[in-house]
């Protein structure tokens, strides 16, 4: 006869126990099962019910919604008389209408398809089926994953109740060790990121190579040219990390290689920092680091020959240098964090929003009479770097400048309402009577222009800018100077400046109107959706089906000269047509998997709501303390960095996704990170931080 739990309780909490664990690996493998990622085996079904869509299309329903391609492409396929059609599986809805011959699409519940020769399916005597893995009924799934949540309510409510227990104490401390330990939380990091980017290395390895790219490697072969490169419009971090790589091995994909590791052990820094800093931190900061690497926006990214990733990489580096150095008081750190700073300058100039964190550090320092050492370790990295590259600049361009392409940018922000002035030489006024003939020809009507000066929309406004400021800049090459047919950029961009300023002089009210709308768009940027396998789709369109007809110029194509694509990827036809097909693995699978989770958890703008208060937070508890308390004061400088950044963006850009993901892990990071501002830390001297 069994006993009452209140006569055995540690056998009650055994039995719970272990049924709740065994629930929880059930319902994993009934999730993943659900997810097409691992199935026993297929099923055939008639499809029944087909209704005529438009075009050459028809629909019928499925029954399935597990089928759908909304989250990634499916794995079922429309059979026509026991053989696949033709396809392309997963195809647009409007190319199975308009062109059809056998391209279909499972969308939901339904499944959108074109018979092979576009004749009706409803009358042409055909049998049409669907073919597609085997997986539970959601009914079942649905009675298991309510079965394994109660049965952990109640594991854990028991527990609650009898903590004196023995078993009871010993699953507390396993799960607190869990939680504390950096291997654990290392582990877990290193697994996101293996799942989310593995598949790219072993199936699709096309590196992004953007119009931007071959400007790095112009830098790098002046360098190998023994010549001394000019950084114009590049500072010298990025090429420096080409030039370093590409001296081992001249591929796109060894760079990418590194620029994800280097990804990754910057995460792992941070971890490491936070842990050494407060144990209790650092899973909550693995999740965070998590939620920006593990998505479809870091991949695209971290595979792509441009800055971004490494710049993000830096700025990671440098905050964990920072927490590390403010906690543990050491040298080392305070100089490693002010380099790291330096590093992220050296990558992007507009990494000089770290120079008000340099400041704030210094100021933190020097009021909580930290030793003398750490002050100076601190203070000397960062300028000492800058300095240098100011005074190369001056040597190799005539400025002593970080990067002289400021101007070039605030053209972008000011171009709409540029106008003659009498402080401006006779020469660019006359240059600027063909303004309007510019807007003409780059189809900037003039209801845009007064929409700009007078419309506070930013959906109008945003749009407005952002398909203004590239054809005004480049195309029509305001932002070199060259329409004022004095010199080069270098020679003009005293005049671009004074054309900026007078615009901003005359109307402020319409410079501040873009910075706030780009503020705006900078920060909702992380609501955005990215289709990974989509990009890679494009980069395939680009690499392999147009020819030497590509975006960049193909001298600095490197591996992807010859237009072979790689065994993951089936390329057919040619020009933006082509069809483009990925293999679909188990770690692909797994990776969708992971993408369509991470675009419900982590791509929400309420993560951005949450920051905000972070920040307000964590202001009003350094101020209480009388910048005193340091949980606040590393949770004000690290949100900070995201409104930095923010403004020094939108001061002279667009706020398109790229400037904004660099610092979109500080969302995630400083939630995690909340509890500092309640913690008191223990500096290695035994003391603890004043409140």
């Amino acid at each position: 006869m069994i006993k009452s739990s209140r006569e055995q309780p540690e056998k009650t909490f055994a039995v719970l126990a272990t049924l709740s664990v065994t629930l929880l690996v059930l319902s994993s493998a009934v999730c993943l099962n659900r997810g097409l990622i691992f199935f026993p085996g297929w099923r055939t079904t008639p499809l029944a019910g087909l209704k005529a869509d438009t075009g050459f299309a028809d629909r019928a329903p499925t029954y399935h919604a597990e089928l759908s391609s909304h989250d990634g492409a499916s794995l079922a396929e429309v059979w026509e008389d026991g053989r696949p059609l033709p396809g392309p599986a997963n195809a647009l809805h409007d190319d199975i209408r308009n062109i059809g011959r056998g391209r279909y699409s499972f969308w939901h519940g339904a499944a959108y398809f074109a018979a092979s020769d576009n004749s009706d399916p409803r009358t042409n005597g055909r049998r049409y089926e669907i073919h597609y893995p085997w997986s539970v009924n959601w009914i079942v799934a649905f009675v298991l994953y309510a079965s394994t949540v109660l049965c952990c309510a109640r594991a854990f409510w028991f527990a609650v109740g009898n903590q004196h227990l023995p078993a009871v104490q010993f699953v507390i401390s396993k799960a607190e060790k869990t939680a504390c330990s950096f291997h654990f939380s290392a582990l877990l990091l290193t697994a996101v990121v293996l799942f989310t980017h593995l598949p790219f290395f072993l199936y699709y390895p096309v590196v992004g190579i953007a119009s931007d790219s071959p400007s790095y490697v112009r830098l790098v072969d002046a360098i190998r040219q023994g010549v001394w490169p000019h950084f114009t419009i590049r500072t010298p971090g990025y090429p420096l990390l080409i030039w370093l790589v590409t001296g081992f091995a001249d591929r796109w994909l060894i760079v990418i290689l590194v620029q994800c590791l280097i990804a990754l052990g910057a995460a792992l820094l941070l971890i490491y920092a936070v842990n050494r800093s407060r144990k209790a931190l650092t899973l909550p900061a693995a999740l965070a680091l998590c939620g920006f690497l593990g998505g479809g926006q870091a991949l695209v990214y971290d595979t792509g020959a441009i800055s971004e990733s490494l710049y993000a990489s830096v700025l990671i580096v440098s905050m964990a240098g920072l927490i590390f150095a403010l906690v543990r008081k050491s040298p080392f750190a305070f100089a490693s964090a002010s380099a790291a700073m330096a590093a992220s300058i050296l990558v992007r100039p507009s990494g000089a929003f770290l120079l008000v964190i340099y400041l704030l550090t210094l100021a933190f320092i020097a009021w909580n009479r930290y030793p003398a050492r750490a002050l100076l370790s601190f203070l000397t990295p960062l300028p000492a770097v800058l300095l240098a590259l100011c005074a190369y600049n001056r040597v190799t361009l005539g400025n002593f400048t970080l990067s002289p392409y400021g101007e070039e940018n605030l053209v972008g922000a000011t171009i709409l309402y540029w106008e003659a002035d009498p402080s401006l030489p006779d020469f660019v006024n006359e240059a600027l009577k063909d303004l309007p003939e510019s807007y003409r020809r780059e189809n900037i009507p003039k209801r845009d222009l007064k929409i700009v000066h007078d419309s506070w929309d930013p959906a109008l406004l945003y749009n407005i800018y952002l398909n203004s400021y590239n054809p005004l800049v480049h195309n029509e090459q305001w932002g070199y100077g060259t329409r004022f047919h004095h010199g080069d950029y270098l020679a003009t961009r005293a005049y671009i400046r004074r054309c900026c300023l007078v615009a901003i002089r005359r109307h402020p009210n319409l410079y501040a109107k873009f910075v706030l709308v780009n503020m705006l768009m900078f920060f909702e940027a992380i609501d955005l959706k990215f289709d990974f396998d989509a990009v890679l789709v494009l980069r395939a369109k680009q690499n392999y089906a147009s020819g030497h007809n590509r975006e960049y110029d193909i001298n600095y194509a490197k591996e992807y000269r010859s237009a072979t694509p790689p065994v993951g990827m089936a390329v057919a036809g040619s020009g933006a047509a082509a069809n483009v097909t990925l293999s679909l693995p188990v770690l692909h699978r797994i990776q969708l998997a992971l993408q369509a989770w991470h675009q419900r958890v982590f791509e929400q703008i309420v993560w951005i709501w949450a920051y905000f208060l972070v920040l307000v937070l964590s202001l009003m508890k350094l101020v209480r303390s009388r910048g005193r308390h340091l949980g606040a004061f590393i949770l004000t400088v690290l949100t900070l960095m995201a409104l930095g950044s923010a403004a020094v963006v939108c001061l002279v850009e667009t706020a398109c996704d790229r400037y904004s993901y660099p610092t979109q892990f500080i969302y995630y990071l400083s939630v995690a990170l909340l509890p500092l501002l309640w913690t008191m830390l223990k500096t290695p001297d035994g003391t603890r931080t004043s409140e």
